[in-house]
C-alpha cells in the first residue's frame, strides 16, 4: 500500500473515495496506460496535487483500489474436470490473452506496476490474490500427485511459479495472444509433471 500521509493534514476519506471510484471507473473506460492522473482528478474533483500527495503513481491508486475493494478481483477457479491437461488449457487460454476483457489485462498491468514500485504494496496485494491463487493451483496439482497421475518427486511450488511467471512475462511484454502458445505451454508443463 502506498504511504498515506507524507506529513501534513490526514487523507479525508470522502476525497480518498472519490479518487478510487474514480479510478475503478476510468481503468473499465480507457484502460490502464491511457489513464492519467490528470484524468483522475477530473472525474474525482480532487486535485492533482493532493492525489499526488497522497499516492506516488497512478498504480498505487489502482493497488489502493484494489486492497479497498472499491475494485473487486473475481476469486481464482480452476477446473478440476479429472483431465489436467484439458483443465491447464482452459485456464491458460484467457491468461495467455484470449478471451480476456481489457479491464482485466489493464487491472492485472496496473498491479504488476504497482508491486514493482512499492514492496508493502506488493506483499499486501501477494497476501490477499496471489498468493491465494497460487495455492490453489498447487492444490490442484497436489490432488493429480495424490492420486498418482503426476510423479511425487516434483516441486509443484516450482511449476506453479513457472506458469506464473510465463504470464506475468506476456502481460509485461505485450505479447500477442496464441490458442497454439496456451497448447505448448500446457503440453511443456503437464509432460515435465507426468510420471
Amino acid at each position: 500500500m502506498s504511504e498515506p500521509n507524507r506529513g501534513g493534514r490526514p487523507r479525508s476519506s470522502r476525497s480518498t473515495d472519490a479518487v478510487l471510484s474514480a479510478t475503478r471507473d476510468l481503468l473499465a473506460e480507457v484502460g490502464y496506460e491511457r489513464m492519467t492522473i490528470d484524468a483522475i482528478a477530473a472525474k474525482s474533483g480532487v486535485g492533482k496535487m493532493t492525489i499526488y500527495r497522497w499516492w506516488s503513481s497512478k498504480s498505487a491508486i489502482v493497488a489502493d483500489a484494489v486492497i479497498e475493494g472499491v475494485i473487486t478481483i473475481a476469486p481464482f477457479s480452476f477446473p478440476d474436470t479429472g483431465d489436467l491437461r484439458a483443465d491447464l488449457h482452459a485456464w491458460l487460454m484467457p491468461a495467455v490473452g484470449l478471451a480476456t476483457p481489457p479491464e482485466v489485462a489493464a487491472l492485472a498491468l496496473a498491479m504488476t506496476a504497482a508491486t514493482t514500485g512499492d514492496v508493502r504494496t506488493g506483499e499486501a496485494l501477494y497476501e490477499r490474490f496471489t498468493g491465494r491463487d497460487r495455492q490453489a493451483l498447487i492444490d490442484r496439482l497436489q490432488k493429480e500427485v495424490d492420486s498418482g497421475r503426476l510423479g511425487s518427486d516434483v516441486d509443484l511450488s516450482v511449476a506453479v511459479d513457472m506458469l506464473f511467471g510465463v504470464l506475468l512475462y506476456r502481460l509485461v511484454t505485450r505479447a500477442e495472444p496464441s490458442e497454439q502458445y496456451a497448447r505448448d505451454l500446457t503440453d511443456l508443463v503437464v509432460g515435465g509433471l507426468e510420471t
